[in-house]
């Protein structure tokens, strides 16, 4: 759970720097994943996820899907529990 809470703290704490300097080709937005295991954050995309963005990226303008952060987007870090 601290990691977790370390982690936020940082996805906030960056989240200014990084809006400034706004969006190359097309990405507003970029969205990670990481997964909750066992009181570890494990950076993965779960299948569900995966096969969601397959079918509905188009759909979601100036969003992208990507494990590396872009400095050039607004960052988020979606993480999923296991328990």
């Amino acid at each position: 759970m601290r990691q977790l809470i370390g982690l936020l703290l940082l996805m906030f704490a960056v989240q200014p720097m990084l809006a400034k300097d706004k969006a190359s080709a097309g990405c507003e937005r970029n969205v990670s994943f990481a997964v909750a295991e066992g009181g570890q954050i494990v950076p993965r995309v779960p299948a569900f996820a995966d096969k969601w963005i397959s079918k509905n990226q188009r759909k979601c303008a100036g969003l992208c899907f990507s494990q590396v952060p872009n400095s050039r987007a607004a960052n988020y870090l979606l993480v999923f529990s296991t328990s």
